[in-house]
């Protein structure tokens, strides 16, 4: 009886560790997609910036190319 008892201390040790690794993995997951989404964020307001500065290069050249009809 002693050795099923201390098995099952064993087992649910296992089992709690496993648990604490699979919050770790999540909390990493969570952590990436984060900073993907921030990466795609300041990617977007870099090419935003990069479009602003050439039409500004284009007008000061007078080379405006955005034509409205």
């Amino acid at each position: 009886m002693v050795s099923s008892v201390s098995n099952s201390s064993g087992q649910n040790a296992v089992a709690d560790i496993l648990k604490e690794q699979n919050k770790q993995v999540e909390a990493q997951r969570a952590k990436n997609n984060d900073e993907q989404k921030r990466q795609e964020q300041l990617n977007a307001e870099q090419a935003e910036k990069t479009a602003q500065t050439q039409q500004n290069i284009d007008e000061s050249r007078g080379n405006n190319v955005n034509i409205s009809v």
